[in-house]
């Protein structure tokens, strides 16, 4: 697919693709990538799904592989385009790694509202509830201001949301019992 995966955490190379992702953010803010065109390519698009899964897998036993396998979708997307599954990529990169890793909450907040948005523009309810809860956990929790996002849903989708939390909770605290 041309994307190149690391098996494992390396700090040099993990460096150069921050400071890649960082000389293409340069100038722009995080809400200007909702503008960013369509990513057209079919196996780019798989290889941003690809990402996001070994992305979600790494963060449950090496987090420090989550963001850089992460980065690596973001730079894709910066490169050729959003796709209606890249929230997952920008999030970890802004929200997890910005945010609550190196403490830049606000660049954690405005990533975070980045991908509610994100998931919003792509109509992607597969994210909705995953997206919601990292952002509320990481991307707000450190900041007085509440995530903006469009009001979509009433009751019923509030409701699949917190079960969702409640099911991720769950795994967690499984995971590490």
């Amino acid at each position: 697919m041309g994307v190149k995966l690391p098996a494992r955490f390396a700090l040099p190379s993990f460096a150069l693709d921050l400071l890649t992702s960082r000389l293409r953010l340069r100038g722009r803010k995080a809400g200007d990538l909702l503008e960013l065109p369509p990513l057209e390519d079919p196996r780019l698009q798989a290889a941003v799904r690809l990402i996001n899964a070994v992305a979600k897998a790494a963060y449950q036993v090496r987090p420090e592989l989550c963001a850089a396998v992460s980065v690596k979708g973001v730079n894709l997307c910066l490169r050729h385009g959003n796709t209606p599954d890249c929230a997952i990529a920008y999030m970890v990169y802004g929200t997890i790694f910005h945010g609550g890793v190196l403490g830049r909450h606000d660049l954690g907040y405005d990533f975070g509202r980045l991908v509610l948005d994100l998931v919003e523009k792509y109509r992607n309810t597969a994210q909705r509830a995953e997206v919601r809860f990292v952002v509320g956990y990481f991307g707000t929790s450190w900041t007085k201001r509440p995530p903006r996002r469009k009001r979509s849903g009433g009751r019923r989708k509030r409701r699949g949301c917190n079960r969702a939390i409640c099911f991720t909770r769950a795994a967690h605290a499984r995971a590490s019992s």
